[in-house]
């Protein structure tokens, strides 16, 4: 095991496997387990519970989920319903009132899915969406022509094929040459669902990118050279197989091995392409296992043992394993080390602390702050290039509670300490969350920007502040991380 954690407390969870994919599949709780509220996470976690339901037979724990599963199904369509704007599109964020063309066609999909897995969808739902989707595929919706392949793509249901659809793939077809990448490899799954002009399959499959480097995010189709990747081997998997070499899928199978620092997009788009290349694949049982397990999947291929005392991993021992199989170690633990140094990848945050009730009372242990003192927290980050869709994520000590994050509100009845030479980072949405706080900027231009949030000590002692982190959410390359501190709350 990792050094680390022979110096640490807490628990491992073990999963074991007759298939080789287990490493592979654990993409799938990370989909489903993605931080952030954001309609597209959302969507895309549904689109784990239903779109990708085979994949989850493999995973030991997820019978055991099944009913959370459901649960979290129902009130996420729910969720979308409320989203939903007046010409049946749906915003990035719940609450918002800009359209997000991306947001509303992977929700069309994933409502779709839904329905065909048995759940009850909110007839209003189905309905604006399916509006809002025609409208896009008919062109009377301005979007990117590879927005459009993807809206084509969510409606290439034969049973539900009309003349408008097939017209509108080969309107897109003859217009190949504005489509990305990923546009040609949507447009080419669309007409094979739809099983029409097989020539023009193979042309577009042919004329599909081998070198995807030079891909960067792109904040409108949320792309990525990952993701580009993942739906170009789709593409050649399922129109061209015999000539889907080995190379590109042990390239497949190297891409998911980054499941932990995969965007949703990436994720579900490699586990999109990795339930096709599986489901040709045998998969056996497990014989007799022992010690015995806590969990089995589905289809007796994986078993699992969670939440085991840490200090006893070195001595835990399976048996019954054959080769060909494999397995996935993850630990939770924390170590002796209190203090985390700050770490800047292209991003760089610094976190300030004021106090707005008495400035001498600074919250070290030789001035702590007091009791229902209120306490300015100032997040000043500073990029080398612009980001989209970035995440600043604070821990707040237990001392203290956020309590208005709404800088223009609480900046009327406070003198706020001037940042020079810093602009304000323009906030585009926020969560409060027990006692983490998570502030979201759809756009984060370069250089330095800074953000505050309100903040009152609620509770005596002595706390360790962890490190406040910023990371675009679709973009892994680049992230920031400040140095942790320590917080000193007193009654007097």
């Amino acid at each position: 095991m990792p050094a680390a954690w022979k110096q640490g407390r807490g628990t491992f969870s073990l999963a074991v496997s007759t298939t080789p994919w287990l490493s592979k599949l654990m993409g799938l709780p990370f989909l489903l387990e993605y931080p952030h509220g954001c309609f597209e996470q959302k969507s895309s976690r549904l689109l784990g519970y239903t779109f990708l339901a085979g994949l989850l037979e493999y995973l030991p724990d997820a019978q055991a989920q099944r009913n959370s599963y459901e649960f979290v199904i129902r009130e996420t369509l729910r969720e979308f319903e409320s989203g939903l704007l007046a010409d049946g599109r749906l915003p990035y964020w719940q609450g918002g009132t800009q359209a997000n063309d991306f947001v509303t066609i992977q929700t069309a999909w994933c409502v779709n899915q839904s329905e065909q897995a048995g759940f009850d969808v909110p007839e209003r739902l189905s309905s604006e969406l399916s509006e809002a989707l025609q409208k896009m595929v008919a062109g009377q919706t301005k979007l990117s022509p590879t927005l459009r392949a993807f809206a084509l793509f969510v409606l290439s249901n034969p049973s539900e094929e009309t003349e408008d659809i097939v017209s509108a793939a080969n309107e897109l077809y003859l217009q190949r040459d504005k489509l990305t990448g990923e546009g040609r490899a949507m447009l080419a799954i669309a007409m094979h669902n739809l099983g029409i002009e097989q020539e023009k399959q193979y042309t577009l499959v042919d004329e599909l990118p081998k070198d995807f480097q030079a891909v960067s995010f792109n904040p409108e189709t949320f792309s990525s050279s990952t993701r580009t990747e993942a739906l170009c081997t789709w593409a050649q998997i399922l129109i061209d197989p015999e000539k889907a070499s080995t190379a590109l899928r042990d390239r497949l199978l190297k891409l998911t091995e980054s499941s932990a620092s995969l965007s949703t997009q990436e994720n579900l788009w490699l586990l999109v392409t990795l339930q096709k290349m599986m489901a040709t694949a045998p998969n056996s049982q497990f014989a007799a296992i022992t010690p015995k397990p806590e969990t089995l999947s589905v289809n007796g291929s994986s078993a699992g043992w969670s939440r085991q005392d840490l200090a006893k991993l070195a001595d835990f021992s399976v048996t019954a394993l054959k080769p060909g199989g494999s397995f996935v170690l993850r630990a939770d633990y924390r170590t002796a080390e209190n203090q985390t140094a700050p770490e800047a990848h292209g991003l760089k945050v610094d976190r300030v602390v004021k106090n707005l009730t008495e400035a001498s009372r600074d919250g070290s242990a030789n001035a702590p702050f007091r009791l229902g003192d209120q306490i300015l927290i100032s997040y000043r980050f500073s990029s080398e290039k612009p980001q989209s869709y970035v995440a600043v994520e604070d821990m707040i000590p237990a001392g203290l509670e956020v309590v208005n994050p709404n800088l223009d509100l609480f900046g009327k009845f406070y003198s706020l300490p001037a940042e020079p030479g810093i602009e304000t980072a323009s906030l585009s949405h926020s969560e409060l969350r027990d006692q983490q706080t998570n502030l979201y900027f759809d756009e984060l231009p370069s250089g330095a920007r800074s953000y505050s949030v309100l903040a009152r000590a609620t509770a005596e002692g002595s706390f360790i502040w962890p490190a406040t982190q910023i990371s675009p959410m679709y973009d892994s390359r680049f992230f920031g991380r400040s140095a942790s501190s320590e917080c000193n709350v007193s009654a007097q």
